[in-house]
């Protein structure tokens, strides 16, 4: 499990990247520029710089750091996809785009905390 956190999926997640920004900058110069992946990574790269801004706040429990950045890269997010017309205005829209974000977010959080507890795991069996 350790292998697949540190290693596998984080890999995974830059190559992909990689391959998306490349291929983006590769359509540039055709006619048929997707500007979707530009438009997003810029998107996590802001998403990034509001983590990076909240790691400076001391929050009373992990919980409310969660919650709280939840809500602010919802709103930011969803600001983002409906005024790039990456979703439409409707209901059903916003709700599947909502249930995306909730995973995703969901996902990255645990993953984050499961990875710090192997470390602090590993750190106490390295000091006993």
């Amino acid at each position: 499990m350790k292998h697949l956190l540190f290693t596998r999926l984080p890999s995974a997640c830059i190559s992909f990247t990689i391959i998306m920004l490349a291929a983006s900058l590769i359509n540039l110069f055709h006619s048929s520029f997707f500007v979707f992946p530009i438009q997003l990574f810029c998107i996590i790269l802001g998403c990034q710089a509001i983590d990076w801004l909240l790691s400076y706040v001391h929050f009373k429990s992990y919980l409310r750091y969660c919650l709280t950045e939840s809500a602010i890269l919802y709103a930011g997010a969803l600001t983002a996809a409906l005024l790039l017309d990456w979703i439409s205005w409707k209901p059903a829209s916003i709700g599947f785009f909502t249930l995306i974000f909730l995973a995703a977010s969901g996902f990255l959080f645990w993953y984050f905390k499961h990875r710090q507890k192997l470390l602090a795991e590993e750190i106490n069996h390295l000091l006993q």
